[in-house]
């Protein structure tokens, strides 16, 4: 296998711009660290077109890679991510991450773990897990100022397509990336909430009860479950896995596409 390749990138700090000309790739990724000026916001990392992808449905796991088979497994989908990761490679400079898996587990994913009552509606059309394996990514250091594209080789596309990357990421395509970045563009309808605005409001209310001295009060949350035609979504629970031994502190919700 080649040796891994590093190619500095300049800097900016509009990540959604970079973003956007990889967006067109399949399951274009991006860990938006979001609080700048801190340890938790130090990094963004973007990532797209994995060369294995993994999602799981009740107790089916699909192991697609490109250009060959898919395949489906009752295995422990953790353990078939552990298989596909391989060996971890050597930390490549300060970079916290140099490919892997990135996506999420869901919480359904629980029931692999321990044995829970099924009385929630699936009113969400989402895979339990959802991971691709990313063997390149930028790597946007805020602290240091710097951006590096990072590559290990383990899929022979990689430093074939080099070039093309670096295209796309300097060239033509990044210049004219200036749309409008959104989450969802749904095809045929727009993405839309399951909890109203005023039910939203009503978490304000227990929170209100909450502080009060009888201590009859109690904590609340609303999570509003986003719905739209197309698969482009964020994950509200998001787990990142690496084949360094080092994981990135971006610490945010990322977008995942298929």
């Amino acid at each position: 296998m080649s040796p891994p390749r590093v190619t500095e990138l300049e800097y900016s700090d509009d990540v959604a711009r970079r973003f956007r000309a990889l967006a067109d790739l399949p399951w274009p990724v991006w860990l938006d660290s979001a609080a700048r000026g801190g340890p938790s916001g130090r990094y963004d990392i973007v990532a797209a077109d994995p060369y294995v992808t993994l999602r799981t449905r009740d107790q089916s796991t699909e192991i697609a890679t490109r250009g060959g088979a898919t395949v489906h497994s009752p295995s422990s989908p953790f353990a078939l991510l552990r298989a596909q990761l391989g060996e971890r490679c050597a930390p490549i400079d300060d970079l916290p991450f140099c490919g892997g898996a990135i996506g999420y587990f869901g919480y359904d994913l629980g029931r692999r773990l321990e044995r829970l009552p099924s009385i929630a509606v699936a009113d969400v059309d989402m895979p339990e897990l959802a991971i691709g394996i990313y063997d390149w990514a930028v790597v946007v250091d805020h602290e240091k100022r710097s951006a590096r594209l990072v590559g290990v080789g383990r899929d022979p596309r990689t430093f074939e397509r080099w070039s093309s990357l670096l295209e796309r990421l300097t060239g033509q395509r990044a210049a004219m990336a200036g749309a409008p970045f959104r989450v969802f563009v749904a095809a045929n309808g727009r993405a839309r909430a399951t909890v109203s605005r005023d039910e939203y409001a009503g978490v304000e209310c227990a929170r209100e009860s909450e502080r009060q001295p009888c201590g009859s009060g109690f904590p609340a949350a609303v999570a509003a479950k986003p719905r739209s035609r197309n698969r482009s979504h964020t994950g509200a629970a998001a787990a990142q896995a690496t084949s360094c031994p080092r994981t990135a502190s971006a610490s945010a919700s990322p977008s995942i596409g298929w």
